[in-house]
């Protein structure tokens, strides 16, 4: 299959540059290259015990727009900015608000280098581990084995390089998305995660919000020792 960077940008479209929805921003076309995926600032700032501010920004090192071609070029990506609220001393649920990591699946936790243990993500990954611009809430329970959260955002959980994802909403809709895991660990086996989430809503760009869109699925991970 088609190299992908930790960012989920493929090394070379081929014909599928064509497409509409594709953003070539690798612009490998096929040959042998080194690459800078990104070179990321990351800002946490404690305002109070109880509320955190982070902003995260990417550098991007691309090629050049020229005659034919799909990229953009360098450019700066402001990945995250959101800030996050404690308002229980007794129970640990967080409130968050601005533009923060996906809420569906657990991919999205290993989704930037240097955290990614591998490179090409899944198919999912590659176009659903965005980061998308609304509230959340999360909690956990039972030693953080318990955990929930859910959120309303503007749009589902593209990622950018689908040209179907907008910080900003176009439409009166909106997406609500939620997801619920445990962890089952016991002896040597140090996690044993089940989890199920899910959104629905209208996609970002829609000229109307009635068209909605939906997924769900459950994932599962397990580390032994």
């Amino acid at each position: 299959s088609t190299y992908m960077n930790t960012r989920h940008e493929a090394h070379d479209l081929g014909e599928a540059g064509n497409f509409p929805l594709a953003f070539d921003g690798m612009q490998g076309k096929g040959n042998p290259m080194g690459a800078l995926n990104s070179a990321t600032i990351d800002m946490i700032a404690e305002v109070h015990e109880n509320v955190r501010l982070q902003v995260s920004t990417e550098i991007l090192p691309r090629q050049p727009v020229v005659q034919n071609q799909t990229g953009l070029g360098s450019y700066i990506n402001l990945d995250m900015a959101f800030i996050d609220w404690k308002p229980l001393s007794q129970y640990d649920i967080t409130v968050s608000a601005g533009k923060f990591i996906g809420i569906t699946g657990i991919e999205y936790r290993w989704r930037r280098a240097p955290d990614r243990w591998t490179v090409t993500p899944t198919l999912v990954g590659r176009y659903m581990d965005g980061n998308p611009l609304g509230v959340k809430v999360r909690g956990k329970h039972f030693d953080k084995r318990f955990v929930w959260n859910i959120g309303v955002t503007n749009g589902h959980s593209f990622t950018q390089d689908t040209r179907i994802f907008e910080n900003v909403e176009s439409n009166f809709g909106k997406t609500y998305a939620g997801r619920l895991s445990y962890d089952f660990a016991f002896g040597p086996v140090t996690l044993l995660e089940l989890g199920i989430s899910g959104s629905y809503g209208s996609q970002d760009m829609q000229a109307s919000d009635k068209p909605k869109q939906w997924d769900w699925g459950p994932d599962f991970q397990i580390a032994w020792k």
